[in-house]
């Protein structure tokens, strides 16, 4: 072979070598997106206590989980956070009360996290379904206090905080019969005020923000081995104060409370149970673009009543039903160009 040749073919390969390795290199100006239909599922450090129907939620990129009940079907006050840098679990600042299907909702200004309504303990140590104590967690001093109370008890209802102001709807009473009322007040506010009832009352439901209004997801109607599991998904407009029909789920869907969340611009909903104790390992999320519910991987195991949402570009989601699970996973989507 001639040597000139030679040279010169060498070089055209380094070169061509060169540029494929330069393209494989992320260009800082082109968008890179997630691809959540794909996700990667693992596991973390389990969780201190195995436990179903906590309440729970993101703030500062860590995980809380507070109360629910343990494996022994008992109710407790303990509360954790969830450091997914460090992948440890800390205990905090006990619940005033041993409390379970409370709704939940996050002031994040402010970094307080709101807990209304739930199941409790009375005095003779018995369970009443449902309860009007609104409770709040200050992130920054670790601290509990009472905030105003529902105008009625409500048992496995709905909270959600949009321009400051807190509602509260759905749930079912003492007797375990579901309930359409819906209130609201500042989150400084002294009084709840009533709003318009949600279309069909419902318990056991998710529900998330996005782009100002309030999503209910799915729910079900009546308890235990008489629960008929909702679809549906009803939307408020705190701007106009109306309700209107959303995309329903795939799939009818309950005890997805805590795992309904927004991130990215959708909704998305993990897990949950269309029976009684036949739980789902699906996830979906919401595109409000097409206006359509994805079909994302599955989780690794059906659960229901577990917690979570995402930090940091991932998913978590722990505990829940029917095994009082400790698992944490962690799933993390694929990255598309």
């Amino acid at each position: 072979m001639n040597l000139k040749f030679a040279k010169g073919l060498c070089s055209f390969i380094a070169g061509v070598l060169i540029f494929i390795f330069i393209a494989q290199i992320p260009n800082p100006g082109q968008a890179q997106t997630v691809d959540y239909n794909t996700i990667s599922w693992t596991t973390t450090t389990p969780s201190i206590v195995g436990r179903a129907e906590a309440a729970g939620a993101v703030v500062d990129g860590k995980l809380y989980v507070f109360g629910g009940y343990t494996n022994t079907w008992t109710l407790t006050k303990r509360a954790y956070s969830f450091n997914p840098v460090t992948k440890t679990w800390s205990r905090i600042a006990d619940l005033p009360r041993e409390i379970t299907h409370a709704g939940v909702a996050v002031d994040n200004v402010n970094k307080i996290i709101y807990l209304a309504g739930g199941y409790v303990l009375n005095s003779q140590w018995r369970q009443v379904f449902a309860s009007e104590e609104v409770y709040k967690y200050d992130v920054a001093t670790n601290t509990w206090s009472r905030s105003i109370d529902l105008p009625l008890p409500r048992g496995s209802g709905a909270l959600a905080i949009v321009n400051n102001n807190l509602h509260f709807f759905g749930g079912a009473d003492f007797s375990r019969i579901d309930q359409a009322d819906h209130w609201s007040m500042p989150i400084n506010g002294t009084a709840w005020i009533s709003r318009p009832a949600i279309p069909t009352p419902r318990s056991h439901l998710g529900v998330a923000v996005l782009n100002g209004n309030i999503y209910a997801v799915g729910g079900q109607k009546s308890y235990d081995q008489y629960l008929t599991a909702y679809n549906s998904v009803d939307i408020f407009n705190p701007s106009t104060n109306t309700w209107s029909v959303g995309t329903p789920l795939p799939i009818a869907t309950s005890h997805n409370g805590m795992a309904t969340f927004t991130s990215s611009g959708r909704i998305f909903v993990m897990g949950g149970e269309w029976s009684h104790y036949a739980s789902s390992s699906r996830v979906y999320a919401f595109n409000p673009t097409t206006n359509v519910w994805d079909r994302l991987t599955n989780l690794p195991a059906s659960l229901h009543s577990g917690v979570g949402g995402e930090i940091n570009g991932k998913l978590y989601y722990n505990s829940g039903g029917p095994t009082f699970s400790t698992t944490t996973y962690e799933g993390t989507p694929t990255l598309v160009k």
